[in-house]
């Protein structure tokens, strides 16, 4: 029976976790929604504060607004190699 409320605890922990993260999710892309594409699966937006990639079938790459052009290349790079 111990078993039995462990392993519920367990897996209420669980569907937190999981709640907690779509929630983050849903956040991020309300905050992306504005993000200009400029080129394709390449985006920039002023809300960003960091590069990253998003997107597990399709990524694209979110790019912060300010970068010079030799960073953006940089980082551009860098974040296709998490791509690959």
């Amino acid at each position: 029976m111990l078993y039995l409320r462990r392993m519920a605890a367990a897996m209420g922990g669980a569907a937190a976790l999981f709640l907690a993260q779509l929630l983050k999710l849903y956040r991020l892309r309300k905050k992306l929604r504005d993000a200009v594409e400029i080129s394709p699966g390449v985006y920039v937006s002023d809300k960003l504060s960091g590069a990253f990639v998003l997107g597990l079938f399709r990524p694209d790459i979110y790019l912060p607004e300010g970068l010079g052009e030799a960073q953006r290349r940089f980082v551009l790079l860098h974040e296709r190699t998490h791509i690959k």
